[in-house]
């Protein structure tokens, strides 16, 4: 996550001159506020500062990171809010690197240097909603999210690469995600039409009764009779529209006709989607060897089980971020996953294998 809207404060840490590629690491930010107004210096957060300046040490002395020729390093560190079911807290420290144009001083930065950023390497804790995508509208940040399985494309120190740009760490080597079972999905779509059958009755039925639309409907009846008619139509269109939703032909009389025909068993099957099969209904589901199909799956709430504390780390992930893909590739920044030495990052976990 990147801090840009938080109050930054800088840290008592130096600029510190680099003898390899690098120029030199700026002076360090911090966020002093939490996105819910609360102080990051009290005690709630004292040990999730500790493990994100343990964070900020590895990555200044990973050699991977100090070889990008020509970039001066800030380094952002942000403490957050859980962002998953029963999650400790999160954090990041997040490396921004800048070209020679953002450069200033000795070891400093211009004041627009953080919009011009070619290119970050972050390392975040208890946090994987990058790889969950957009949440649809309505959901909130602690909501369990339902998600396309993403693809592992590499393998570093025995963890997952997933889409080329994020290596996961998780404590005891845990599995990140798991399956999404054909009854959590069914049972999740049926609280969705619920909330819309609410929603579509409130605003058909709703318009029907009311007496400020239904006292317009009969002013307009002197003045334009064919009007009036056109509007009560559209009225009880909208009435008979919201109780056919939930009607015999409606989904969900289709719904619950499929959570009928379906065993214990099946509705305990990972569940898989396509678009041929959504063709007709918005939940529809697919046969795993269906053209197009792919997995569903969650972050696995595993990871935050058992008595832990609010800050403890469950979860490291370092990811690729690139503001400028030429840039990028001159520096080499692709790489940095596929030369990282994970073991110090690793260390950074509680409960590490």
């Amino acid at each position: 996550m990147r801090p840009h809207a938080l109050v930054l404060s800088a840290l008592l840490l130096a600029p510190i001159a680099s003898a390899q590629a690098g120029d030199c690491w700026v002076k360090t930010l911090e966020n002093k506020v939490t996105g819910h107004g609360d102080a990051t210096a009290g005690k709630r957060y004292a040990a999730l500062r500790q493990a994100l300046m343990k964070a900020e040490a590895v990555q200044r002395s990973d050699a991977a990171i100090n070889a990008i020729p020509g970039v001066r390093y800030q380094v952002h560190r942000y403490i957050g809010v859980p962002y998953h079911p029963g999650a400790p807290l999160s954090g990041d420290s997040t490396i921004y690197l800048h070209k020679p144009d953002a450069w200033a001083g000795q070891c400093g930065l211009k004041p627009w240097a953080d919009n011009v950023h070619f290119a970050s390497l972050e390392v975040e804790l208890n946090n994987l909603r990058a790889l969950e995508g957009p949440a649809d509208g309505g959901v909130a940040l602690t909501d369990t999210r339902f998600f396309y399985e993403p693809e592992i494309t590499a393998r570093r120190g025995g963890y997952p690469v997933y889409d080329n740009r994020i290596l996961v760490l998780t404590a005891g080597g845990m599995a990140p995600f798991v399956p999404v079972t054909l009854g959590e999905y069914l049972d999740d779509w049926q609280r969705k039409l619920e909330d819309e059958k609410t929603q579509s009755q409130g605003d058909g039925q709703g318009a029907v009764q009311d007496q400020e639309w239904q006292a317009y409907i009969k002013q307009l009846r002197k003045s334009d009779p064919k009007a009036a008619a056109d509007l009560q139509k559209s009225l009880d269109e909208a009435a008979r529209m919201a109780a056919a939703d939930f009607g015999v032909d409606g989904e969900w009389r289709e719904l619950q006709r499929q959570r009928k025909s379906l065993g214990a068993a099946q509705l305990a099957q990972p569940v898989y989607l396509s678009a041929g099969a959504m063709e007709r209904y918005r939940f529809g589901h697919a046969r795993p060897d269906d053209a197009g199909a792919r997995k569903l799956v969650k972050v696995n709430p595993a990871l935050w089980s058992g008595k832990r504390g609010g800050q403890a780390v469950r979860v490291v992930t370092l990811e690729v971020f690139v503001n400028d893909a030429e840039s990028a590739e001159q520096a080499g920044i692709g790489s940095w996953l596929e030369r990282v030495d994970v073991a110090p990052y690793r260390a950074l976990l509680e409960g590490r294998p």
